[in-house]
């Protein structure tokens, strides 16, 4: 298994596990964490994977630059 499907599956199984009520994650701050395991993955990329995951889930979320 290679690291983007890793990442994939890491990203999905941790939105899973929020708790319901929370306010909204920080992408850019979880994505920095996710960017120290995974290095050979593009931080752009790490972004836009977990949008993608949460925009499916419908989980909250802070874009880049705006205040949580």
């Amino acid at each position: 298994m290679n690291d983007r499907v890793k990442l994939e599956q890491q990203i999905a199984t941790d939105m899973e596990a929020l708790p319901e009520g929370f306010g909204r994650i920080d992408i850019e701050a979880v994505a920095r964490f996710y960017a120290g395991r995974f290095v050979r993955i593009p931080f752009n990329d790490i972004v836009a994977m977990m949008v993608q995951e949460a925009e499916r889930r419908g989980v909250p979320y802070a874009k880049t630059g705006q205040e949580i």
